[in-house]
């Protein structure tokens, strides 16, 4: 690497507005050095950068910079720090669009404007631990295979269709064939139903967190908050009830410590988690999750403190079963 920049330099002096780009730039720290030259490639840079001959952008992700970047001081108070945010699903469609035509001709296939909306949205509810748009574009790429397999053999395009982005999203995540495509396909009524099969008696609370997770099928939910924050409450011994996928539940929130209570904010407001450890800062997503909040407190919400209560999205009283 450190002859390539050097390289560039050469370069650069000759050929103005040049502006140089490192991807995985954490490996700059260490690049290059030899046991007879100890000189790596960020020594090679800070000069031209410190003289301003240089022009660079570098690009690592927030963890790797932390753990890697940020330790040789003298290169990094060179950088200015540019935090560049996840974009929506919206936004990823746009990208997808962009990709497009180089898709096609590569599989040879028509991509649908449903397919690739469908891209995105759904790889941003089934694939949490990864980002857009690269889950999305790998979701892309699959489904294009999956339509290209089952095409006629000749030399004919043939479509991607929503089935495929759902067959690639259930071979990517391990879910049984038509699945996805079942989920996708049931009305608020179906879910609330399915709801009230497995909770007995607790017609409130299951029609709260029903309309909270249509709200978030329908995207009418803030995009970087939960699914829903939600406190279910009644006296002691009242039956609850979970579900099998992105809970996460809090129970006696009302008698939570003050530290505890400083992190399920973080979560309640902005749908994250920040986490500290030995290799650095990393990130926990929490915008596919519905957080339930427990209490035997008769006050229900008022039981609450004020600024936990205000982050509500709903709450209900549980009964004893008759």
């Amino acid at each position: 690497m450190g002859s390539s920049l050097s390289s560039f330099q050469q370069r650069k002096s000759q050929q103005e507005g040049s502006i140089l780009f490192i991807d995985e730039a954490h490996t700059l720290i260490g690049a290059g050095a030899t046991g007879s030259s100890p000189q790596n490639a960020a020594d090679i840079l800070k000069p031209a950068l410190a003289r301003g001959q240089l022009q660079c952008i570098a690009a690592t992700t927030m963890e790797e910079y932390f753990q890697y970047f940020s330790r040789d001081a003298a290169l990094e108070r060179r950088f200015e720090v540019v935090e560049v945010e996840e974009p929506t699903a919206e936004e990823t469609v746009v990208v997808l669009e962009g990709l497009r035509h180089h898709y096609e001709r590569y599989h040879g296939v028509q991509f649908r404007d449903d397919a690739l909306s469908s891209a995105a949205s759904w790889s941003e509810r089934y694939l949490p631990e990864r980002k857009l748009p690269d889950k999305a574009i790998d979701v892309m790429d699959r489904s294009a295979v999956l339509a290209k397999g089952r095409g006629e053999g000749d030399d004919s395009k043939v479509s991607v269709t929503v089935a495929d982005v759902a067959a690639a999203l259930e071979e990517t995540v391990g879910l049984r064939p038509g699945s996805v495509s079942e989920v996708e396909a049931r009305s608020i009524l179906d879910l609330e139903e399915a709801l009230r099969a497995r909770v007995r008696g607790q017609r409130a609370a299951v029609r709260l967190v029903a309309a909270a997770v249509a709200r978030a099928r329908v995207q009418l939910q803030e995009l970087r908050r939960p699914i829903a924050s939600l406190l279910l409450y009644g006296p002691p011994g009242v039956p609850g009830f979970a579900q099998c996928y992105g809970e996460v539940l809090i129970d006696e929130a009302d008698k939570a410590p003050p530290e505890f209570l400083g992190l399920l904010l973080e979560v309640m407001e902005e749908a994250s988690l920040t986490l500290s450890g030995a290799d650095g800062v990393g990130r926990a997503d929490f915008r596919h999750t519905v957080v339930i909040l427990t209490s035997n407190d008769p006050a229900g919400p008022s039981s609450l403190p004020r600024a936990l209560a205000d982050r509500l999205d709903g709450y209900a009283c549980m009964r004893y079963l008759s």
